[in-house]
């Protein structure tokens, strides 16, 4: 099925903080476009962080562009699920033209000019495409560690939720960035 749109200025791939904040500026540049979700609005930091998350900015630089803070705590550190509720508030207060359920199976060059994007619901035109799905969506692990034996317990951060979910024994955690630090704690 072909979609019965015009052909849109801009169609933006992931619904997450990156493709909210490239909507806004869009929709304020009167530019046609519509944003395209797999699943969620901030579908990864749903679903690719740990119950326990902390945010590693400030309440205070933890806005959406054009907006400030206006809560009580400006030195403490957003958790997950504020993140979330922050983000969705932001796509609801400004009417951001949100596609959710719709992943986007193929990109490519459309007959003459633009992209053509294949979803469940038929093929999207558009003259240009933004992704802003970020680099979380698929884990990276050094190729050593399939040498590990398979006794040896492996997880991804994306995967870990909580220390009560882990086997018993010891933990170690590999990485020493924001995530790893979290996590160890």
């Amino acid at each position: 099925m072909v979609s019965s749109d015009p052909m849109f200025d801009v169609v933006v791939v992931g619904a997450g903080w990156a493709g909210l904040a490239v909507s806004s500026a869009l929709q304020a540049a009167g530019r046609r476009h519509v944003v395209l979700e797999r699943r969620r609005v901030c579908e990864t930091w749903r679903t690719q962080r740990w119950h326990a998350f902390r945010m590693n900015t400030p309440n205070v630089q933890t806005v959406m562009p054009g907006e400030i803070y206006a809560g009580d705590d400006p030195e403490g550190f957003m958790t997950r699920d504020a993140f979330v509720e922050m983000v969705e508030g932001f796509a609801r207060r400004r009417r951001l033209p949100v596609r959710t359920d719709t992943p986007v199976f193929e990109a490519r060059r459309g007959d003459g000019v633009g992209f053509d994007l294949i979803t469940p619901d038929g093929m999207i035109r558009t003259r240009a495409v933004v992704v802003a799905t970020g680099n979380l969506n698929v884990p990276r692990r050094p190729p050593s560690a399939a040498r590990l034996a398979p006794a040896v317990t492996q997880m991804d951060g994306s995967d870990y939720r909580e220390a009560g979910r882990l086997p018993p024994g010891a933990v170690m955690v590999v990485g020493c960035g924001n995530s790893g630090g979290q996590i160890a704690e």
